[in-house]
């Protein structure tokens, strides 16, 4: 009886500490910014930045120096840009300031540019996000996103990279000489009904949606776990000059004319992709073709 008694405290005291390490977490991402008044800025966007804030790591909140001086455009805060009072950029690199891309970035309306590289992100790429009405170039590198890419339109978008998000011996090596993101694999929860692989890269299918990026210009998506049929729709990208899609899983384009596109654009990468066998009537054609130069 004693020995049960003993193990029931144990139990009850294991339950504890795995409760009181959630609530450290949760509250490490919802530390108030100081209460100031901020100029040069509108008061939609310094809530959006509020709300960033927020979503940063206890690392980020404290290094960052957003919310302690200046003004977040007067005085411009670490990786913020602003023209006319309006948030136009969001640059980040090597740092470890977020777990994941944060969802407050929907509410900045005038935003052009995000860049979001080598950051050790985790998570999934908020819906709607390419969406955003002035949003012209996107750039997730180097991270550990995982998910679906979402389904977007964009008369904007010029740049879309989102490559190298699989996991490699240089990653693992790098995140055990960054403390600071060692809370992000706990911190980063999905929804279970959505079914969301765990795995770093992003997976499935490239989304037909993509042919109402008209304004497009480069697209990056390699370094990932999409795989299925390029849709055929992308041979209306018709701004489009460089695309890689190398070292995803399988990928194949079936539309004839979509591979014709992406074999002719100036830049282009599709290592790993299968292409369209020509049909057996241009095989015949191009038979004889050849003979009766033979002959000529």
């Amino acid at each position: 009886m004693e020995k049960r008694n003993r193990i029931k405290i144990l139990i009850w005291l294991a339950f504890c500490c795995g409760l009181l390490m959630v609530v450290s977490i949760a509250g490490a991402f919802n530390q108030e910014p100081p209460v100031s008044s901020f100029s040069g800025i509108n008061e939609a966007d310094l809530a959006a930045l509020q709300k960033i804030y927020y979503q940063m790591t206890p690392f980020g909140q404290t290094s960052s120096g957003w919310f302690a001086d200046g003004s977040p455009c007067d005085t411009p805060w670490a990786g913020v840009t602003c023209e006319n009072g309006s948030v136009v950029r969001l640059v980040f690199e090597n740092n470890d300031f977020f777990c994941s891309i944060p969802d407050g970035i929907l509410d900045l309306q005038q935003l052009r540019e995000l860049s979001m590289i080598n950051m050790g992100l985790r998570g999934i790429i908020p819906n709607d996000l390419f969406s955003l009405p002035n949003l012209q170039s996107v750039t997730f590198s180097h991270n550990l996103l995982t998910g679906p890419l979402p389904q977007s339109t964009s008369q904007t978008l010029h740049v879309l990279i989102v490559e190298d998000n699989k996991w490699t011996d240089q990653k693992r090596n790098e995140l055990n000489d960054r403390p600071n993101l060692s809370l992000c694999e706990s911190a980063v929860q999905y929804d279970p009904n959505l079914q969301i692989n765990m795995e770093p890269g992003l997976d499935g299918t490239i989304p037909a949606s993509f042919m109402h990026f008209p304004s497009l210009q480069k697209l990056d998506l390699s370094g990932n776990m999409l795989e299925g049929i390029v849709p055929a729709e992308l041979v209306n990208l018709y701004s489009l000059y460089s695309l890689d899609l190398s070292d995803n899983n399988p990928l194949a384009v079936q539309d004839q004319a979509l591979a014709d596109k992406l074999n002719n654009l100036p830049e282009h990468n599709l290592d790993g992709v299968q292409m369209p066998q020509p049909a057996a009537e241009y095989r015949w054609k191009n038979r004889r073709w050849k003979a009766r130069r033979r002959c000529l």
